[in-house]
């Protein structure tokens, strides 16, 4: 409305003006019509084009003022979808972010981000990983070096290591020892690379794993191979002596047993054969580390053999260590050579002794328990199941980390020279792993040290073993083939069975023997053979002559035996086999008892059950 009057009152004014000037001229008379008429038409005219022109103006105006309204409305559309784009792709951002924060928390490794442009490359960010590996809170890494994590026992090398690659802004992977919140150290498989933007350094991201289990598993690893290539060392050492031993003990024997043996020389030959028989027991337990000995296993309760060899201990430790035993009512059979078994007590003990010098407590006891998954993943050779755990315990000097891993050495001695001779844990070490269970020790200095000795529980009843023969001295006259490549052992078996009245047929190897098999007339009653010997092995041998001859005894000779030949012949007819170094008297009695037994069934090959 407002504007439509705005549109007539110019023209209403024009109108108005030029009758007022025709009325000025006639001084405010009366107007001729002329006169009135020539100038209201024209102002008219006028007064209509202005209205027109003002109406064109006026929707001039509409129109533009309508046009910017438009153009602010899609610009405000514009602007509000570009916020609302923002606004969406916001919450897709923080939505992604929140999923990068919860996956890298998902993580089991830790994984920090240090700021190499702050000074001392400080952490920026750590994940929950981080957090549970090392027990450290978020707040408590923030801003500090991760130098924090090292200790006493971290690499100098590997430290310079991780500097070195930090400053060349290159990535690098280590194995680190570092220490939980806690103190505890643990092994960190730590991987580290740079992060670049714009080829400008920003940050490093480090990923830590723990690799400890693993680290224990490679040490294991390490020692079983070190322990096995000592063993096998050892068990070729021993062999070739107890060969030697075999002729020096053996010749010992019969030069006493010669008529006309001077009486200055006797005390020679004894001291000869004493330190033969010393020298015999250093490779026994030579042989039972490297696990080369033939046990004589039977089932038996471990609580009754200590209980009935508990009086020899007390006379090893005196007086001013106290014994006690802890054994349950009740407990688990195992299997395993009692002999052997009473030695690896013996060296405990006497062990155990020497460490408590100024008397103490020494602790026996025995435990059935059960091994489960957890426990048998870090150890090698030994199955989950149901063990009777013998323990010895004590209360001595103790053994430093440093000295741990290496007790079980042969040779291996912390105690003064002359005082031992690194055999004895070795011979323990050996003992318990050829009767199939596992040892662990536990030690520190100053407060003792504990054995656990583990043994596999059997079930089934123990085979009623025969009786030796006691008439070693009973004369012979069957037929003997003896095979042996050692010259002196053979020479020195020749002379005690030909001593005793026996014929025998003597060969270097097995091909020379089943030669001599072919050959001869009669009967061949025994067959005595090393285990190992060239060309052809003692089990081969057995099993060529059992075609030739099946009515002959066997018994086996050697100074170690080969797994091969223990497993499938010699352990289910222990009572066929004769350990190096023996003796006259052992030989004679082995032989006599073989041949005195009755005939096998089937006239089978004595000793040829495997």
């Amino acid at each position: 409305m407002r504007a439509l009057v705005k549109q007539l009152l110019r023209p209403l004014l024009l109108i108005g003006a030029v009758l007022l000037v025709a009325a000025i001229f006639t001084d405010f008379g009366p107007v001729p019509f002329r006169l009135l008429l020539a100038a209201t038409v024209p102002a008219c005219l006028l007064g209509v084009l202005l209205f027109r022109e003002s109406l064109r103006a006026s929707v001039e105006d509409e129109r533009r003022a309508r046009e910017q309204s438009e153009d602010r409305l899609e610009k405000f559309a514009r602007i509000n979808a570009e916020l609302t784009r923002e606004l969406l792709e916001s919450r897709v951002l923080d939505e992604e972010h929140q999923l990068r924060v919860k996956a890298f928390d998902a993580f089991l490794q830790g994984v920090t981000i240090t700021d190499p442009n702050k000074p001392e490359n400080p952490i920026v960010y750590v994940n929950e990983g981080f957090t549970r590996l090392t027990g450290y809170s978020r707040d408590e890494a923030l801003g500090k070096n991760c130098r924090f994590l090292q200790g006493k026992d971290t690499s100098p090398e590997t430290i310079a290591t991780i500097g070195a690659a930090i400053r060349e802004q290159r990535p690098c992977f280590v194995e680190i020892q570092n220490y939980r919140k806690d103190g505890v150290p643990f092994w960190n498989a730590l991987s580290i690379a740079p992060i670049f933007e714009d080829n400008k350094l920003t940050h490093f991201v480090g990923v830590q794993t723990d690799i400890t289990a693993f680290k224990q598993m490679e040490f294991q690893l390490r020692q079983k191979q070190k322990m096995e290539a000592i063993g096998h060392l050892a068990g070729g050492v021993a062999h070739d002596f107890n060969n030697l031993l075999t002729v020096i003990n053996g010749c010992c024997e019969l030069l006493r047993g010669t008529d006309g043996m001077p009486d200055d020389a006797l005390p020679l030959v004894e001291e000869v054969h004493k330190a033969g028989e010393r020298a015999a027991t250093l490779t026994r337990q030579l042989l039972a580390f490297s696990r080369k000995t033939v046990l004589q296993p039977t089932v038996l309760s471990l609580p009754a053999l200590v209980t009935d060899f508990e009086k020899l201990l007390i006379r090893l430790i005196g007086e001013d260590i106290q014994l006690t035993t802890d054994f349950p009512a009740e407990g688990g059979l195992v299997r395993v050579d009692p002999g052997q078994i009473e030695q690896v007590l013996m060296n405990l003990v006497i062990n155990a002794r020497d460490a408590m010098p100024r008397g103490g407590r020494l602790t026996i006891g025995a435990r059935d328990v059960f091994l489960d998954e957890d426990y048998v993943r870090q150890l090698s050779e030994v199955r989950p199941g149901r063990y009777v755990r013998l323990t010895v315990s004590d209360t001595g000097c103790g053994m430093d980390k440093s000295t741990l891993p290496r007790i079980f050495e042969p040779f291996f001695t912390t105690k003064p020279v002359g005082k031992g001779t690194g055999l004895g844990l070795a011979m323990v070490y050996g003992v318990v792993k050829a009767s199939g269970g596992h040892v662990s020790v536990e030690s520190e200095p100053g407060r003792g040290t504990t054995f656990h000795l583990f043994f596999p529980i059997v079930d089934e009843p123990d085979l009623v073993a025969q009786p030796p023969s006691r008439h070693s001295q009973t004369p012979g006259c069957e037929t003997v083939l003896l095979v042996e490549d050692e010259a002196g052992v053979r020479t020195l078996a020749r002379q005690a069975l030909e001593s005793r009245g026996y014929r025998v047929l003597e060969a270097a190897d097995g091909e020379a023997a089943l030669q001599l098999c072919r050959e001869h007339p009669g009967e061949i009653d025994l067959l005595l053979s090393d285990v190992v010997m060239p060309r052809m092995s003692g089990r081969e041998l057995r099993q060529r002559v059992a075609m030739l001859s099946p009515h002959t005894r066997v018994i086996f000779t050697s100074g170690y035996t080969d797994d091969a030949v223990v497993r499938h012949g010699v352990f289910q007819a222990e009572s066929d086999f004769l350990q190096k170094p023996f003796t006259v008297h052992g030989l004679l009695r082995k032989v006599r008892e073989v041949l005195d037994r009755a005939p096998a069934p089937g006239g089978e090959l004595l000793g040829s059950r495997a």
